[in-house]
């Protein structure tokens, strides 16, 4: 009965009629320039002019893939805002509509986020900012490629707990807000019911769609930890432009796979989860493909050591020049972005349960390769609302990951027994709007960059009608 009551329910989201709305323009911004936040390698002045290849990383064998560093998205979204057209930057604060404040824009991973946040700079935000007001503070918006816990330490002043007007700003991360109810704003976020974890981003398991709605502050609530956090997708290996490559609708009615699994299986909260469905794709035979995913890292860690070495032998920044040297080690790895393209776009169904945290990159990648993403949580039906909102439930299949783990729930059958009208529905719809995901070389209409962007100039004039007279 909950298998049929599923495929009913993916049947009716399936069917659903999605389109994108009216034409909005994207709105004027101004970039502050922030020289005691700025981290990448080449100077603020200095964005507009690096290549695709730089932001992007190298192109692979794949039309429409590259090699992308999944943390990449604010310095992407800087590129295509001082390189201007649709989504443009201005240098006149009185005209912007908002106000970009990039704050420790370069990729990095979580000791690296240690180190910046430990910067004295952090405590003292709003008095670098010679344009804040408090009638634009709300107009404010800081983009962090990383899930929202990551930014910690002095971070804590303008990113979980800020005070003043700090505190008005949007936020965007990879990841959505999930707090209980009544959570403090200042202090160790609480811990996970019944445990000694750190509640995080929510509960461990979260299948209940109005217990995770009850969890979710409110967008517009200046008191909230995160307050005004929305999340945005992670960048995609899928990167094209206005007339390009369109990957989500290749091989639409010609996909010989029932189910690709691409996962580690050793690491995160969702290990145990991720090491069953990879025995139960293995009992599926010829109907599932899975990729280790642990094996290209190991892969790539070695490459990564041999290719440090060589830079060094050829004079080059290997943290900078890290891609181009492991592509001189001969025989390091197949490319990872092109074996995930040949098995997301040949599959039907891509299982997306969670990695270290509730939410992954790949979903995106199976999305923009046309792969109906199978999903098993809640976390995964609230992310990225201003891209994906209008057409997810359309364009997915919702397993309660409750119900799998404890065996009520033969996945492999339940996904055989999807009708085909079901199916051809959901991959319309993902062929009509997966683009509102992607991070695109160009100004192409309603891509990730500029839901960005309209998503906080939305949010922005909902907080003030909010707070008009009268109301």
């Amino acid at each position: 009965m909950r298998a049929a009551a599923v495929a009913l329910a993916v049947v009716a989201a399936a069917c659903a009629k999605r389109r994108d709305g009216p034409e909005t323009p994207c709105p004027l911004t101004y970039v502050y320039d922030l020289p005691e936040f700025w981290d990448e390698p080449f100077p603020f002045a200095a964005v507009a002019d690096q290549s695709e290849d730089a932001i992007f990383g190298p192109k692979c064998a794949t039309a429409g893939m590259r090699d992308t560093q999944q943390y990449a998205m604010p310095t992407i979204a800087l590129w295509r805002l001082l390189r201007g057209d649709r989504c443009r930057s201005t240098a006149n604060a009185s005209a912007a509509a908002l106000f970009l404040v990039p704050l420790w824009p370069r990729p990095k991973n979580q000791q690296e986020w240690a180190a910046a946040c430990a910067a004295d700079a952090n405590l003292d935000l709003a008095a670098r900012l010679p344009h804040l007001t408090a009638a634009n503070a709300h107009r404010h918006v800081i983009l962090i490629g990383k899930g929202q816990i990551n930014p910690a330490g002095n971070c804590d002043a303008w990113w979980r707990s800020p005070r003043g007007l700090v505190k008005k700003f949007q936020r965007v991360a990879y990841s959505a807000n999930h707090a209980p109810p009544g959570a403090a704003r200042g202090g160790p976020p609480p811990t996970l019911p019944g445990s000694a974890e750190p509640w995080d981003y929510g509960p461990a398991v979260l299948t209940d769609a109005a217990l995770a709605k009850s969890y979710a502050p409110n967008p517009l609530d200046d008191e909230a930890p995160y307050p005004h956090l929305v999340s945005a997708p992670y960048p995609s290996s899928v990167h094209t432009r206005v007339g390009g490559d369109r990957p989500w609708a290749a091989g639409l009615n010609q996909r010989p796979t029932l189910v690709s699994f691409a996962a580690g299986l050793n690491h995160g909260r969702y290990a145990s989860q991720r090491r069953r469905l990879r025995d139960d794709c293995a009992r599926a035979g010829d109907d599932c493909a899975f990729a280790d995913m642990d094996a290209f890292a190991d892969a790539k860690a070695r490459a990564r050591k041999q290719a440090a070495a060589l830079a060094g032998a050829l004079g080059l920044d290997a943290a900078h020049h890290f891609t181009d040297t492991m592509r001189l080690v001969e025989g390091t790895q197949r490319d990872v972005c092109d074996y995930l393209a040949e098995e997301k776009q040949s599959a039907v169904f891509c299982l997306e349960p969670g990695g270290d945290s509730p939410y992954r990159k790949s979903i995106y990648d199976s999305v923009l390769s046309g792969c109906i993403p199978v999903v098993f949580s809640q976390y995964a039906r609230a992310v990225a609302p201003h891209h994906w909102g209008s057409f997810r439930n359309a364009s997915t299949v919702f397993v309660d990951e409750a119900a799998y783990a404890a065996g009520d729930l033969d996945l492999f059958e339940f996904l055989r027994g999807i009708p085909g009208d079901a199916v051809a529905a959901m991959q319309r719809t993902i062929d009509a709007h997966a683009h509102r995901l992607m991070y695109a070389l160009d100004d192409y209409p309603h891509d990730a960059v500029e839901n960005i962007l309209v998503g906080a100039a939305h949010l922005a004039r909902r907080r003030e009608k909010r707070r008009a007279p009268g109301r």
